[in-house]
């Protein structure tokens, strides 16, 4: 039998030394024959920029030729377009489609393109370059894109983009002389647009007979298609600016990184539903740009050959593996009923094995549910509790004795029992537990948050459910600490809603009434929709009712005005603390009947130890004072003390504005460089320029030139020593008329 084991080994290394070596000569013939490929393709594409190099610096000598022309430079109406069209003429065999004068602002003069005449160039940085006299004689390549619609007879066909392919010089107008000054006035620019796919049709033209065939396109260096026969949607679109419909035809743009980067080089790459291809590439100047010239080739015109080469060698391979096979099967056949006898002995040992193995896993998985720190509970079909481990003991003060065989609601408090046995009924029809919140209940009367995953167990079918195993955790303190991130985001929010307030123009009612709103609003503060703020007036201790929600008219009219001390907003403006009452408080004496239907939060509004107001809000009889809330109503009064003295504060430079807008005097503000800053409706009327001329100017708009150099010289010294000078000044008018007024010019000091 070991014979036949050797035998059949042997052969399978002979076998599988003549693969190799086939797989080995078939990837080395294709790697020399790919190589030789690339060379050439490289060769061929290297030319083609050579002619394409030429070219340009062909028509860019036309190009320079032409701007010479004294009837283009001076735009002599009579010859400029036959001088233009007689050497049109002569290039349209160069494949040049369109000669343009444009002048020096940017309008097409002249063109050989009917209807071209009057259009504005929109490149203002073309405009600037060739304005720049030592651009002049330089010729520059610029690509610019065109749109054409597909001739498909529709409105709705699609827009392709073709390339402007332009070359421009300068033309500069020569002196009356004759002579040609460096600095003469630029005169415009001569444009030469060429058509790139003719003209590159015809280069390729002088490519070996195997390589004209293979397409060519163009790019330049930051990845915008310049011509692209197989792909003309994608002409003028940069290959790096990449959207959601580029993956619909590209598996991978590393190709594309590739030819951009590398000055020259071959690429392998395959597009969606198409061949594979070989791409090789190189890159050109001229003047300003440099261009990527790739050639395209099927993968397949250089492989194929070698391909079905190797088909044909693994055939004959695969006929001989056939027949060894064959051979082999016989002698392994015999071999293995040999074995089945020692098989079928050694299964009994295994299967003796197997049952002791089994015995110790499920001793070892019985106490690894015990011990898990994770509380696990395990109920059959019927809903009675069939596991219950240790962690789940702790979690419910229970024994597993004691729950073992009951339904499982007795775990859960009284409010969530149904809902959570709806649940539990769902997992025998398969639903499994992810991430499900049911609480749990300790024989202590608290209540713990856990977060559940389950899954049902099935018997041999697929089909019978046998039993439903459950995993707890505890997240009650998450929980809490997620609800104390929302209380403090809400306490957050209400508290810069107050202070925006602060910043709307409105009146200080309005802000008042809609920061009453805000509050109204706070999720986690169990308050009605019913308040009032006070405001300490003119009257001394005495509270006047500012702004309310949802007061009824009689409480608008007992509580419109309050001495301190009495009631509960009295004495919370009166003690400056704030006073709560559940309902019923006998300090309630505005509407004592009423008191027993709801309580108060009655807040002082302070600015230091000086009481402006009071908060006045509502809450539902018997409810708890609340120490968060007490917390957030004095925030928010700091919050409504800021913008009460800041609306105050407004009154008081609004009277003071008034007052200087309505004086009869003169009055000029100017900067610390003399330039006037404000001056009000007396100055118009005085001086008889009118406040908008006035502002921005200097002082001595108003100089009548009747005092000398010293006495403005006295002037200024007395006020850059920080003193207020006095004096006369005779000034002079808007309509030149003079007048005299005593002045009086005061520093204004930082601070």
């Amino acid at each position: 039998m070991r014979k036949n084991l050797a035998t059949i080994a042997l052969t399978l290394v002979f076998l599988f030394a003549v693969v190799f070596l086939a797989f080995h000569l078939h990837q080395t013939s294709r790697g020399k024959i790919l190589s030789q490929f690339n060379e050439r393709q490289l060769q061929a594409v290297r030319q083609v920029t050579l002619q394409i190099e030429s070219y340009l610096k062909g028509r860019s000598q036309d190009a320079l030729w032409l701007s010479s022309f004294p009837s283009l430079k001076g735009r002599t109406a009579k010859r400029m377009p036959s001088d233009a069209l007689e050497y049109f003429n002569r290039l349209k065999h160069l494949h040049v489609t369109e000669i343009s004068v444009i002048d020096d602002k940017g309008t097409v003069v002249f063109s050989t393109t009917a209807g071209a005449v009057g259009w504005s160039h929109p490149s203002s940085a073309l405009l600037e370059w060739a304005g720049k006299t030592g651009n002049r004689k330089s010729v520059r390549l610029i690509t610019a894109r065109k749109s054409s619609r597909s001739t498909t007879g529709t409105d709705k066909s699609p827009v392709q983009f073709q390339p402007n392919v332009l070359l421009v010089t300068p033309m500069y107008r020569e002196s009356a002389a004759g002579d040609r000054k460096p600095n003469g006035k630029f005169a415009g620019i001569l444009s030469l647009t060429i058509d790139l796919e003719r003209m590159l049709d015809e280069q390729t033209l002088l490519l070996l007979p195997a390589t004209k065939s293979h397409p060519v396109w163009i790019m330049d260096t930051k990845g915008t298609l310049l011509l692209q026969s197989e792909h003309p949607e994608m002409i003028m679109r940069n290959l790096r600016e990449r959207d959601e419909t580029c993956n619909r035809c590209h598996v991978s743009f590393d190709y594309v990184e590739k030819i951009l980067v590398a000055e020259q080089g071959t690429a392998e790459y395959q597009l969606r539903g198409d061949i594979r291809k070989i791409a090789a590439f190189a890159k050109m100047s001229f003047g300003n740009s440099t261009w990527v010239v790739v050639l395209n080739a099927p993968y397949d015109e250089v492989t194929g050959f070698t391909e079905e080469n190797f088909k044909e060698t693994m055939l004959m391979i695969g006929i001989v593996v056939l027949a060894l096979s064959v051979s082999s099967f016989a002698m392994y056949r015999n071999y293995r009923q040999k074995v089945i006898a020692q098989e079928e002995a050694k299964h009994l040992l295994e299967k003796q094995t197997l049952m002791e193995n089994l015995r110790e896993t499920r001793d070892y998985l019985e106490n690894l549910l015990d011990n898990a720190n994770a509380p696990i509970v395990v109920w059959d079909p019927q809903f009675r509790i069939t596991r219950f481990n240790r962690a789940f003991e702790r979690l419910t003060g229970r024994t597993a004795r004691e729950v073992l065989g009951s339904p499982p609601d007795v775990l859960f408090p009284a409010d969530r029992r149904e809902e959570a046995m709806r649940h539990i009924n769902r997992t025998t029809e398969g639903e499994r537990w992810e991430t499900l919140e049911i609480p749990i209940l300790h024989v202590d009367g608290s209540v713990r948050t856990i977060l559940w995953n389950s899954a049902t167990l099935y018997s041999k079918d697929g089909k019978t459910v046998v039993a439903t195993i459950a995993q707890g955790q505890d997240i009650t303190e998450r929980e809490r600490a997620v609800d104390q991130i929302l209380w403090n985001y809400h306490t957050q929010q209400a508290l810069t809603s107050v202070l925006q307030i602060s910043l709307e123009r409105l009146s200080l009612k309005e802000k008042l009434e809609w920061a009453l709103d805000v509050l109204f609003h706070v999720p986690w503060l169990q308050i009605e929709s019913k308040g009032c703020i006070f405001l300490v007036g003119k009257e001394p201790e005495t509270l006047a009712m500012e702004a309310h929600r949802g007061l009824p008219p009689e409480m608008l009219s007992a509580c419109g005005r309050i001495r301190f001390g009495k009631c509960l907003c009295g004495k919370a403006a009166s003690t400056r603390k704030i006073l709560f009452a559940g309902g019923g408080d006998e300090a309630h004496t505005c509407f004592p009947d009423e008191s027993h239907n709801h309580g108060h939060y009655c807040v002082p509004i302070l600015s230091g130890d000086n009481v402006l107001g009071v908060l006045n809000l509502y809450v539902k009889a018997g409810h708890q004072e609340n120490h968060q809330e007490i917390a957030f109503l004095r925030a928010t009064s700091r919050v409504l003390a800021g913008f009460i003295e800041l609306d105050r504060a407004g009154e008081d430079l609004r009277r003071l504005a008034t007052a200087v807008e309505q004086a009869g005097e003169i009055i000029m503000v100017t900067d610390t460089g003399g330039e006037i800053q404000y001056v009000n409706p007396a100055f118009e009327r005085v001086t008889g320029y009118p406040c908008v001329e006035a502002i921005g100017k200097n002082p001595r708009i108003l100089k009548s030139g009747e005092q000398d150099e010293a006495f403005y010289r006295e002037m200024w010294a007395t006020l850059l020593r920080a003193e207020v000078w006095f004096g006369k000044l005779t000034n002079r008018r808007k309509d030149g008329t003079l007048y005299e007024q005593e002045a009086v010019i005061s520093p204004v000091r930082d601070g």
